[in-house]
Protein backbone atom coordinates (compact mmCIF):
# COMPACT_ATOMS: atom_id res chain seq x y z
CA UNK A 1 0.00 0.00 0.00
CA UNK A 2 2.80 2.42 0.84
CA UNK A 3 4.42 1.85 -2.52
CA UNK A 4 1.14 2.50 -4.31
CA UNK A 5 0.96 5.93 -2.64
CA UNK A 6 4.55 6.93 -3.43
CA UNK A 7 5.15 9.91 -5.67
CA UNK A 8 5.19 8.91 -9.32
CA UNK A 9 7.28 10.58 -12.05
CA UNK A 10 4.53 11.84 -14.32
CA UNK A 11 5.47 13.41 -17.63
CA UNK A 12 3.40 14.27 -20.71
CA UNK A 13 3.87 10.84 -22.31
CA UNK A 14 2.94 8.99 -19.12
CA UNK A 15 -0.16 11.10 -18.48
CA UNK A 16 -1.29 10.72 -22.10
CA UNK A 17 -0.89 6.93 -21.94
CA UNK A 18 -2.79 6.71 -18.65
CA UNK A 19 -5.69 8.78 -19.95
CA UNK A 20 -6.00 6.56 -23.01
CA UNK A 21 -5.95 3.40 -20.91
CA UNK A 22 -8.51 4.66 -18.39
CA UNK A 23 -10.59 6.26 -21.19
CA UNK A 24 -11.75 9.85 -21.37
CA UNK A 25 -15.35 9.23 -20.19
CA UNK A 26 -14.18 7.34 -17.08
CA UNK A 27 -11.48 9.87 -16.26
CA UNK A 28 -13.71 12.90 -16.90
CA UNK A 29 -15.24 13.05 -13.37
CA UNK A 30 -11.77 13.23 -11.81
CA UNK A 31 -10.68 15.93 -14.25
CA UNK A 32 -13.79 17.91 -13.34
CA UNK A 33 -13.08 17.59 -9.61
CA UNK A 34 -9.46 18.62 -10.24
CA UNK A 35 -10.50 21.62 -12.39
CA UNK A 36 -8.41 20.26 -15.24
CA UNK A 37 -5.21 19.72 -13.23
CA UNK A 38 -3.94 16.38 -14.57
CA UNK A 39 -1.61 15.52 -11.69
CA UNK A 40 -4.32 16.31 -9.16
CA UNK A 41 -6.83 14.24 -11.18
CA UNK A 42 -4.52 11.21 -11.08
CA UNK A 43 -4.11 11.72 -7.34
CA UNK A 44 -7.90 11.69 -6.94
CA UNK A 45 -8.22 8.61 -9.15
CA UNK A 46 -5.74 6.70 -6.99
CA UNK A 47 -7.40 7.90 -3.80
CA UNK A 48 -10.76 6.72 -5.12
CA UNK A 49 -9.25 3.28 -5.79
CA UNK A 50 -7.74 3.10 -2.29
CA UNK A 51 -11.01 4.15 -0.70
CA UNK A 52 -12.99 1.58 -2.68
CA UNK A 53 -10.52 -1.12 -1.65
CA UNK A 54 -10.83 -0.10 2.02
CA UNK A 55 -14.63 -0.41 1.85
CA UNK A 56 -14.59 -3.97 0.47
CA UNK A 57 -14.12 -5.52 3.91
CA UNK A 58 -16.94 -3.70 5.77
CA UNK A 59 -19.24 -4.11 2.74
CA UNK A 60 -18.53 -7.84 2.76
CA UNK A 61 -19.33 -8.02 6.46
CA UNK A 62 -22.64 -6.15 6.24
CA UNK A 63 -23.82 -8.22 3.26
CA UNK A 64 -22.91 -11.52 4.92
CA UNK A 65 -24.38 -10.49 8.27
CA UNK A 66 -27.73 -9.38 6.82
CA UNK A 67 -28.24 -12.21 4.36
CA UNK A 68 -27.33 -14.89 6.93
CA UNK A 69 -29.73 -13.33 9.41
CA UNK A 70 -32.58 -13.32 6.88
CA UNK A 71 -31.79 -16.88 5.77
CA UNK A 72 -31.90 -18.02 9.39
CA UNK A 73 -35.44 -16.66 9.67
CA UNK A 74 -36.49 -18.16 6.32
CA UNK A 75 -35.17 -21.59 7.33
CA UNK A 76 -37.06 -21.32 10.62
CA UNK A 77 -40.31 -20.68 8.78
CA UNK A 78 -39.98 -22.71 5.57
CA UNK A 79 -37.24 -25.28 6.18
CA UNK A 80 -33.82 -25.81 4.67
CA UNK A 81 -35.23 -25.81 1.14
CA UNK A 82 -36.97 -22.48 1.66
CA UNK A 83 -36.44 -21.20 -1.94
CA UNK A 84 -38.75 -23.98 -3.23
CA UNK A 85 -41.30 -23.85 -0.42
CA UNK A 86 -44.81 -22.87 -1.66
CA UNK A 87 -45.40 -20.70 1.39
CA UNK A 88 -42.32 -18.58 0.63
CA UNK A 89 -43.09 -18.50 -3.08
CA UNK A 90 -46.63 -17.25 -2.38
CA UNK A 91 -45.52 -13.87 -1.01
CA UNK A 92 -42.27 -13.32 -2.93
CA UNK A 93 -42.74 -10.70 -5.65
CA UNK A 94 -41.93 -11.38 -9.30
CA UNK A 95 -38.60 -9.53 -9.10
CA UNK A 96 -37.51 -11.88 -6.32
CA UNK A 97 -38.53 -14.94 -8.32
CA UNK A 98 -36.58 -13.61 -11.30
CA UNK A 99 -33.47 -13.08 -9.15
CA UNK A 100 -33.65 -16.65 -7.81
CA UNK A 101 -34.20 -18.05 -11.31
CA UNK A 102 -31.20 -16.13 -12.64
CA UNK A 103 -28.98 -17.38 -9.81
CA UNK A 104 -30.27 -20.93 -10.41
CA UNK A 105 -29.35 -20.79 -14.10
CA UNK A 106 -25.83 -19.66 -13.25
CA UNK A 107 -25.36 -22.43 -10.71
CA UNK A 108 -26.78 -25.16 -12.95
CA UNK A 109 -24.44 -24.03 -15.74
CA UNK A 110 -21.38 -24.26 -13.49
CA UNK A 111 -22.32 -26.81 -10.79
CA UNK A 112 -25.08 -28.87 -12.36
CA UNK A 113 -28.34 -29.80 -10.65
CA UNK A 114 -28.44 -30.67 -6.99
CA UNK A 115 -26.26 -27.83 -5.68
CA UNK A 116 -26.78 -26.93 -1.97
CA UNK A 117 -29.01 -24.01 -0.98
CA UNK A 118 -25.99 -22.36 0.62
CA UNK A 119 -24.55 -21.82 -2.87
CA UNK A 120 -27.78 -20.18 -3.98
CA UNK A 121 -27.58 -17.87 -0.95
CA UNK A 122 -24.01 -16.87 -1.90
CA UNK A 123 -24.99 -16.32 -5.54
CA UNK A 124 -27.98 -14.08 -4.87
CA UNK A 125 -26.96 -10.43 -4.99
CA UNK A 126 -27.06 -7.85 -2.24
CA UNK A 127 -29.90 -6.22 -4.23
CA UNK A 128 -32.04 -9.31 -3.64
CA UNK A 129 -31.59 -9.16 0.13
CA UNK A 130 -32.09 -5.40 0.12
CA UNK A 131 -35.38 -5.76 -1.81
CA UNK A 132 -36.70 -8.21 0.79
CA UNK A 133 -36.91 -5.23 3.16
CA UNK A 134 -39.46 -3.41 1.00
CA UNK A 135 -42.94 -2.44 2.20
CA UNK A 136 -44.75 -5.31 0.44
CA UNK A 137 -42.96 -7.82 2.65
CA UNK A 138 -43.91 -6.17 5.93
CA UNK A 139 -47.06 -8.21 6.58
CA UNK A 140 -46.03 -11.67 5.26
CA UNK A 141 -42.56 -11.70 6.81
CA UNK A 142 -41.20 -8.77 8.81
CA UNK A 143 -44.05 -8.40 11.28
CA UNK A 144 -43.03 -11.77 12.69
CA UNK A 145 -39.29 -11.70 12.09
CA UNK A 146 -37.97 -8.12 12.30
CA UNK A 147 -36.72 -8.36 15.89
CA UNK A 148 -35.50 -11.92 15.36
CA UNK A 149 -33.43 -10.96 12.32
CA UNK A 150 -32.13 -7.75 13.91
CA UNK A 151 -32.35 -8.25 17.67
CA UNK A 152 -30.25 -5.19 18.55
CA UNK A 153 -32.04 -2.62 16.43
CA UNK A 154 -32.68 0.50 18.57
CA UNK A 155 -36.12 1.02 20.02
CA UNK A 156 -38.19 3.16 17.66
CA UNK A 157 -36.27 2.11 14.53
CA UNK A 158 -38.68 0.68 11.97
CA UNK A 159 -38.23 -1.80 9.16
CA UNK A 160 -38.60 0.99 6.59
CA UNK A 161 -35.78 2.91 8.32
CA UNK A 162 -33.49 -0.11 8.03
CA UNK A 163 -34.54 -0.62 4.40
CA UNK A 164 -33.64 2.96 3.57
CA UNK A 165 -30.17 2.52 5.04
CA UNK A 166 -29.61 -0.90 3.44
CA UNK A 167 -30.69 0.43 0.05
CA UNK A 168 -28.21 3.32 0.30
CA UNK A 169 -25.41 0.97 1.35
CA UNK A 170 -26.32 -1.40 -1.49
CA UNK A 171 -26.22 1.42 -4.05
CA UNK A 172 -22.84 2.49 -2.70
CA UNK A 173 -21.60 -1.11 -2.84
CA UNK A 174 -22.60 -1.32 -6.52
CA UNK A 175 -20.61 1.82 -7.30
CA UNK A 176 -17.57 0.33 -5.58
CA UNK A 177 -17.67 -3.03 -7.37
CA UNK A 178 -18.23 -1.36 -10.74
CA UNK A 179 -15.20 0.90 -10.22
CA UNK A 180 -17.21 4.11 -10.30
CA UNK A 181 -16.22 7.34 -8.54
CA UNK A 182 -17.23 7.47 -4.87
CA UNK A 183 -15.50 10.77 -4.07
CA UNK A 184 -18.82 12.57 -3.88
CA UNK A 185 -20.12 10.21 -1.19
CA UNK A 186 -19.97 10.93 2.53
CA UNK A 187 -17.57 8.09 3.27
CA UNK A 188 -17.52 8.46 7.10
CA UNK A 189 -21.33 8.48 7.23
CA UNK A 190 -21.59 5.43 4.97
CA UNK A 191 -19.07 3.57 7.11
CA UNK A 192 -21.12 4.45 10.20
CA UNK A 193 -24.27 3.14 8.48
CA UNK A 194 -22.52 -0.10 7.56
CA UNK A 195 -21.29 -0.78 11.07
CA UNK A 196 -24.65 0.23 12.53
CA UNK A 197 -26.42 -2.32 10.34
CA UNK A 198 -23.97 -5.01 11.39
CA UNK A 199 -24.53 -4.00 15.00
CA UNK A 200 -28.30 -4.44 14.63
CA UNK A 201 -27.51 -8.13 14.12
CA UNK A 202 -24.41 -8.51 16.31
CA UNK A 203 -22.60 -5.73 18.21
CA UNK A 204 -19.52 -7.93 18.66
CA UNK A 205 -19.18 -8.34 14.90
CA UNK A 206 -19.69 -4.61 14.41
CA UNK A 207 -16.90 -3.85 16.89
CA UNK A 208 -14.61 -6.39 15.18
CA UNK A 209 -15.33 -4.83 11.78
CA UNK A 210 -14.56 -1.33 13.06
CA UNK A 211 -11.32 -2.48 14.63
CA UNK A 212 -9.87 -3.97 11.45
CA UNK A 213 -11.37 -1.60 8.88
CA UNK A 214 -8.98 0.86 7.19
CA UNK A 215 -11.55 3.31 5.85
CA UNK A 216 -10.62 6.05 8.32
CA UNK A 217 -6.92 5.70 7.59
CA UNK A 218 -7.47 5.93 3.84
CA UNK A 219 -9.74 8.96 4.19
CA UNK A 220 -6.78 10.73 5.77
CA UNK A 221 -4.76 10.25 2.56
CA UNK A 222 -7.14 12.23 0.36
CA UNK A 223 -5.19 14.83 -1.65
CA UNK A 224 -6.25 18.29 -0.57
CA UNK A 225 -5.37 20.02 -3.81
CA UNK A 226 -2.84 20.27 -6.64
CA UNK A 227 -0.01 21.29 -4.33
CA UNK A 228 -0.59 18.27 -2.10
CA UNK A 229 -0.51 15.62 -4.80
CA UNK A 230 2.10 14.24 -7.09
CA UNK A 231 3.92 17.46 -7.99
CA UNK A 232 6.66 17.33 -5.36
CA UNK A 233 10.25 17.52 -6.51
CA UNK A 234 13.50 16.30 -5.00
CA UNK A 235 14.41 19.91 -4.33
CA UNK A 236 11.37 20.28 -2.07
CA UNK A 237 12.32 17.45 0.25
CA UNK A 238 16.11 17.25 0.20
CA UNK A 239 18.07 17.90 3.40
CA UNK A 240 20.07 21.10 3.23
CA UNK A 241 22.02 20.18 6.36
CA UNK A 242 25.07 18.72 4.63
CA UNK A 243 28.77 19.58 4.84
CA UNK A 244 31.51 19.75 2.21
CA UNK A 245 34.89 18.04 2.18
CA UNK A 246 37.75 17.53 -0.24
CA UNK A 247 39.20 14.16 -1.17
CA UNK A 248 42.50 15.07 0.51
CA UNK A 249 40.95 15.87 3.90
CA UNK A 250 41.87 13.45 6.68
CA UNK A 251 39.20 11.42 8.47
CA UNK A 252 39.25 13.30 11.81
CA UNK A 253 38.29 16.55 10.04
CA UNK A 254 35.56 14.81 8.05
CA UNK A 255 34.19 13.00 11.09
CA UNK A 256 34.00 16.28 12.97
CA UNK A 257 31.51 17.49 10.37
CA UNK A 258 29.22 14.45 10.65
CA UNK A 259 26.47 14.52 13.26
CA UNK A 260 22.73 14.30 13.83
CA UNK A 261 22.15 17.59 12.04
CA UNK A 262 24.67 16.73 9.32
CA UNK A 263 24.20 13.07 8.39
CA UNK A 264 26.26 13.27 5.20
CA UNK A 265 29.34 15.00 3.81
CA UNK A 266 29.44 15.74 0.09
CA UNK A 267 32.93 15.35 -1.32
CA UNK A 268 33.74 17.87 -4.06
CA UNK A 269 36.66 18.53 -6.38
CA UNK A 270 38.40 21.93 -6.62
CA UNK A 271 35.70 23.12 -9.04
CA UNK A 272 32.96 22.29 -6.55
CA UNK A 273 31.67 19.31 -8.53
CA UNK A 274 30.47 16.41 -6.33
CA UNK A 275 32.65 13.30 -6.48
CA UNK A 276 31.19 11.29 -3.62
CA UNK A 277 29.10 11.14 -0.46
CA UNK A 278 30.53 10.25 2.94
CA UNK A 279 28.36 8.79 5.70
CA UNK A 280 29.16 7.29 9.10
CA UNK A 281 28.59 3.81 7.65
CA UNK A 282 31.18 4.36 4.93
CA UNK A 283 33.83 5.47 7.43
CA UNK A 284 33.14 2.48 9.71
CA UNK A 285 33.37 0.01 6.82
CA UNK A 286 36.66 1.54 5.67
CA UNK A 287 38.20 1.46 9.13
CA UNK A 288 37.06 -2.13 9.73
CA UNK A 289 38.76 -3.20 6.53
CA UNK A 290 41.91 -1.24 7.39
CA UNK A 291 42.10 -2.82 10.85
CA UNK A 292 41.92 -6.36 9.53
CA UNK A 293 45.23 -8.13 9.98
CA UNK A 294 46.81 -5.37 12.04
CA UNK A 295 48.17 -5.94 15.50
CA UNK A 296 45.33 -5.35 17.96
CA UNK A 297 43.37 -3.77 15.09
CA UNK A 298 44.85 -0.34 15.70
CA UNK A 299 44.20 2.28 13.00
CA UNK A 300 45.60 5.81 12.91
CA UNK A 301 42.80 8.03 11.61
CA UNK A 302 45.12 10.78 10.40
CA UNK A 303 46.69 8.33 7.96
CA UNK A 304 43.39 7.90 6.10
CA UNK A 305 41.77 10.45 3.82
CA UNK A 306 38.24 11.10 2.65
CA UNK A 307 39.29 10.16 -0.87
CA UNK A 308 40.53 6.77 0.31
CA UNK A 309 37.20 6.04 1.92
CA UNK A 310 35.07 6.84 -1.12
CA UNK A 311 37.53 5.10 -3.43
CA UNK A 312 37.15 1.89 -1.46
CA UNK A 313 33.36 1.76 -1.75
CA UNK A 314 31.10 0.93 -4.67
CA UNK A 315 29.40 3.92 -6.24
CA UNK A 316 26.80 4.71 -3.59
CA UNK A 317 25.35 7.98 -4.82
CA UNK A 318 23.83 9.72 -7.82
CA UNK A 319 23.10 13.35 -8.64
CA UNK A 320 19.62 14.59 -9.51
CA UNK A 321 18.46 18.05 -10.49
CA UNK A 322 16.26 19.79 -7.92
CA UNK A 323 13.47 20.07 -10.50
CA UNK A 324 13.25 16.29 -10.93
CA UNK A 325 10.03 14.73 -9.67
CA UNK A 326 10.33 13.09 -6.26
CA UNK A 327 9.27 9.82 -7.83
CA UNK A 328 12.64 9.73 -9.60
CA UNK A 329 14.36 9.55 -6.22
CA UNK A 330 12.19 6.66 -5.05
CA UNK A 331 12.69 4.87 -8.35
CA UNK A 332 16.47 5.39 -8.16
CA UNK A 333 16.70 3.83 -4.70
CA UNK A 334 14.51 0.90 -5.69
CA UNK A 335 16.32 0.08 -8.92
CA UNK A 336 19.90 0.38 -7.64
CA UNK A 337 20.53 -1.27 -4.29
CA UNK A 338 24.02 0.25 -4.05
CA UNK A 339 22.76 3.83 -4.14
CA UNK A 340 22.49 5.11 -0.59
CA UNK A 341 22.38 8.84 -1.24
CA UNK A 342 21.21 11.39 -3.80
CA UNK A 343 23.01 14.70 -4.21
CA UNK A 344 20.52 17.34 -5.30
CA UNK A 345 21.82 20.10 -7.57
CA UNK A 346 20.18 23.14 -9.11
CA UNK A 347 21.07 25.80 -11.64
CA UNK A 348 21.44 29.29 -10.18
CA UNK A 349 22.38 32.12 -12.55
CA UNK A 350 23.71 29.65 -15.06
CA UNK A 351 25.90 27.79 -12.54
CA UNK A 352 25.23 24.40 -10.94
CA UNK A 353 25.15 24.52 -7.16
CA UNK A 354 24.52 21.96 -4.44
CA UNK A 355 21.07 22.22 -2.83
CA UNK A 356 20.87 19.21 -0.53
CA UNK A 357 21.07 15.48 0.05
CA UNK A 358 18.51 12.68 0.24
CA UNK A 359 19.66 9.61 2.15
CA UNK A 360 18.09 6.23 1.63
CA UNK A 361 15.73 5.26 4.45
CA UNK A 362 16.09 1.53 5.11
CA UNK A 363 12.53 1.18 6.39
CA UNK A 364 11.03 2.44 3.13
CA UNK A 365 13.01 0.81 0.35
Amino acid sequence: MAESQADYPYDDAVMDALQKTISEPRFAPYMALASGDLRYAFGLYLYNARLAKAFLYPLQMVEVALRNAVVEALVGSYGDDWPNDPGFAAWLQQGGHDAIAKADRRLVATKGNGYPVSQLVATLTFDFWSHLLRDEYERPFWQRHFRKVLPHVPRGTLRRDVHRTVKAVCNFRNRVVHHEPILGENAPAIFDDITALIGFRCPVTASWTKHFATVGTVIGTKPAGPSSTTGRTVGMVCDGGFALAAAGDDLPSALAKLGAATPAVVVVDPAGTPTGVLRHEDVLAHLAAAATGKAEGLVLLTEHTVGAVIAGTSVNWVALDAAEHLGRAADTFKRNKNVRAIVVTEAVNGATTLKGVILKAHRRY
